[in-house]
């Protein structure tokens, strides 16, 4: 009897935790597991999106290189987890120079990127409506610095552990 009710208590837990738990499969972030959330999107808090629609979808105009596409390949159909770097109604600015782009959200540094210049996204206005500037923790992180700006139709905001954890003690 025990046995048959810990197991019916069990079961909706586990089932309902792993809805909500998301594990982070690359070093992209300095976070290996981070939980759904409903909290609103906000600049610098992390995000889990999709790249499905990707590049058709994304603000980048340039046609794709074999290296892009190879990218895409390898991450397309799955979800990321970024940190959002600029968002909709926010000004983000590509500044060059020597082999470095340096990417402004109104005018603050979000991230540089510095090795393979041919393949960067260059992007000078505000951010379209429902689309945001994704960036990883890595330097070497694949990001928006390569694959532009992401819609975020199905973007949901994650939390980190130590982000749960000050919640719960705030109560």
């Amino acid at each position: 009897m025990k046995a048959s009710v810990a197991l019916a208590v069990m079961i909706p837990l586990v089932v309902w935790v792993s809805e909500h738990l998301v594990l982070v499969k690359t070093r992209s972030i300095n976070h290996f597991v981070v939980w759904k959330s409903q909290q609103p999107l906000q600049r610098g808090r992390f995000v889990l999106f999709s790249l499905n629609d990707w590049p058709a979808a994304s603000m980048n105009q340039r046609l794709m290189t074999t290296q892009e596409e190879s990218w895409f390949n390898r991450i397309g159909g799955q979800f990321l987890v970024k940190r959002l770097g600029c968002q909709a109604g926010q000004q983000l600015t590509t500044v060059t120079n020597q082999q470095q782009y340096h990417y402004l959200c109104d005018g603050d540094p979000v991230t540089t990127a510095r090795d393979h210049p041919e393949h960067h996204f260059v992007f000078n206005g505000i951010v379209p409506e429902s689309h945001a500037f994704m960036v990883g923790d890595h330097p070497r992180s694949l990001d928006s610095r390569y694959f532009g700006l992401v819609p975020l139709d199905t973007a949901q905001r994650v939390l980190t552990t130590a982000e749960l954890l000050k919640l719960n003690r705030r109560g």
